[in-house]
């Protein structure tokens, strides 16, 4: 099911769509009816340049512009004081199943031949700038379903619906230039958390990251490993059985049974059985 419940305007000027999923909320979609059902309220935004949000500027896909966006809609359209990132891409050809920059997976990504030419080939096609917009018109159709396929565990992981989404989605003017700019900004987004990390540190172990995958992904592994080099306190899991790349859509129960698993753990969501009023707000 795919929805629109509101459109925030930033103070930037930018639109960000978003949906929200309450414990009551009968009609939420397959990853975050379970999340809305554990007693969490689930806000699920398209950043810039996905979904129904802005997709008119060639500057502000960096990372960190991206995060003050999504913070920007938390805390000041929805006034939240507390919440959990759970970070994944739907609208566009990231999951978070990937290579993360700052980090020396990320570089790997980028000067290892084997990974060049095969796992992360599409990084150079989407960094260059025009490239793929040329090459890409008129077929995003084409282009979208043989990335999805071939990241995937089970290439059928998408319904016919979903798919002409996406489809429709992608043919609308500037989306697949949005899309590719957020490759674009990976160099910058390299560079600025390097640098934040050389004079911050790490994320405190008060602040606790769990990195997951597909199973099916050679990336899972080694991207926990990678995520130690940003954060203090990362819990690693060995994956997501029947997934590759897109986990949150090919195995959406084991997935959230994953990550309430962990927030449970760290005290962030409280079990099924206790006074779901006492949950903080996601």
């Amino acid at each position: 099911m795919h929805r629109t419940d509101a459109i925030a305007t930033l103070k930037s000027g930018i639109r960000l769509e978003y949906v929200v999923a309450a414990p009551d909320d009968t009609k939420s979609v397959k990853e975050t009816l379970p999340l809305a059902r554990a007693g969490l309220r689930v806000v699920a935004p398209s950043y810039r340049g996905a979904g129904n949000s802005s997709a008119d500027a060639q500057t502000g896909h960096d990372k960190f512009t991206l995060a003050r966006d999504i913070y920007e809609l938390l805390t000041t359209t929805l006034a939240l004081d507390s919440f959990v990132v759970l970070y994944r891409a739907r609208h566009w050809l990231d999951g978070r199943n990937g290579v993360c920059p700052g980090t020396s997976l990320y570089r790997k990504s980028t000067t290892d031949p084997e990974m060049i030419l095969g796992r992360t080939f599409h990084f150079a096609l989407h960094q260059s700038r025009g490239l793929g917009e040329i090459l890409t018109e008129g077929k995003e159709d084409v282009y979208l379903k043989h990335f999805y396929e071939r990241l995937s565990y089970n290439p059928t992981f998408l319904s016919h619906a979903d798919l002409a989404y996406y489809f429709s989605t992608f043919r609308r003017a500037g989306k697949m230039a949005a899309g590719f700019e957020v490759y674009r900004s990976f160099e910058q987004d390299h560079r600025e958390m390097l640098e934040v990390v050389k004079k911050q540190g790490k994320l405190p172990t008060s602040l606790p990251v769990l990195s997951t995958g597909g199973q099916e992904s050679s990336f899972t592994k080694p991207l926990g490993e990678a995520m130690k080099e940003l954060a203090e306190n990362v819990t690693a899991t060995g994956g997501i059985p029947h997934a590759g790349h897109w986990i949150a859509e090919e195995n959406p129960h084991v997935f959230v049974e994953e990550v309430l698993g962990f927030l449970k753990k760290q005290q962030m969501v409280q079990s099924p059985s206790q006074d779901k009023s006492t949950l903080p707000p996601s």
